[in-house]
């Protein structure tokens, strides 16, 4: 289990990242001539304009960086999430369903069923894309809940009903395929997936693989760093999933929740 004082930092840092990608984000939408940042503007020189609202730490990193432009914030945030799972992973497994007869995965007949439906080549939401969607879910939800013995090691509810915000998913699948990915979601809720098996879901999408898939990401993650990217909408914050979950529940899209992560 992580100690403490790294728990925090990965916390901080996290949320800067958040607070970063808000902030280009709302700059975009403003687009006010002649103040907006250009795609090879630093990151240092943005995060220096919100000084106040971040961790001295975190702007350090980036001071006189000049290669580390706005338009790669995408492309570092995801390489940061990377390095710092495996601590996310130890620190979530505390919080998740063990029974004597799986132990840590789950039952063979979940499995089966996740087997069938990754194996056929006509699904949207394919087995790398889940395997994204999920870690992001962990690491900018189940990570950042306070209250885990409840909202993550209680939580009974079906883990489909929080990975529908757009933010945890490639925008070609989300706006290309809509009408398909929504069905994708629906067969997978079937098969009732619980939020307190969040990292046994991960750890079956990604099997024995991880760490050759990580070293290829980290290669790919480098040369896509040197190419410009637009920034991605917002990271999704704990209400926002939370309220996207009890909207479901109660039949309407207006419902919201006051708190912060998965409800039980």
């Amino acid at each position: 289990m992580i100690c403490f004082i790294i728990y925090n930092i990965i916390i901080i840092f996290i949320n800067n990242f958040i607070i970063l990608i808000d902030h280009l984000n709302n700059i975009k939408k403003e687009e006010k001539d002649g103040d907006e940042f250009k795609s090879d503007s630093t990151i240092f020189d943005v995060l220096k304009t919100i000084e106040e609202s971040i961790s001295p730490e975190f702007l350090e990193i980036f001071k006189d960086k000049n290669s580390l432009t706005i338009s790669k914030t995408p492309e570092i945030f995801y390489y940061f999430i990377r390095l710092i799972f495996k601590d996310i992973k130890d620190n979530i497994k505390n919080y998740q369903e063990s029974k004597e007869d799986f132990g840590n995965n789950l039952d063979k007949a979940t499995i089966e069923k996740l087997d069938n439906y990754f194996k056929r080549e006509d699904n949207t939401i394919k087995i790398y894309d889940m395997e994204n969607a999920l870690r992001l879910f962990i690491t900018l939800v189940l990570f950042r809940e306070k209250d885990k013995e409840n909202k993550v090691k209680k939580n009974h509810k079906n883990i489909i009903d929080y990975l529908k915000p757009p933010d945890l998913w490639d925008e070609k699948i989300y706006k290309n395929e809509k009408e398909k990915f929504e069905q994708n979601l629906n067969e997978l809720k079937l098969f009732k997936i619980q939020i307190n098996q969040a990292l046994w879901l991960y750890n079956y999408l990604v099997g024995n693989k991880e760490i050759d898939e990580y070293a290829e990401m980290e290669k790919k993650l480098k040369e896509k760093i040197k190419d410009n990217e637009p920034a991605p909408a917002p990271a999704p914050k704990p209400d926002d999933v939370d309220s996207d979950t009890e909207s479901e529940d109660s039949n309407s899209s207006d419902s919201n929740s006051s708190d912060n992560g998965p409800d039980r």
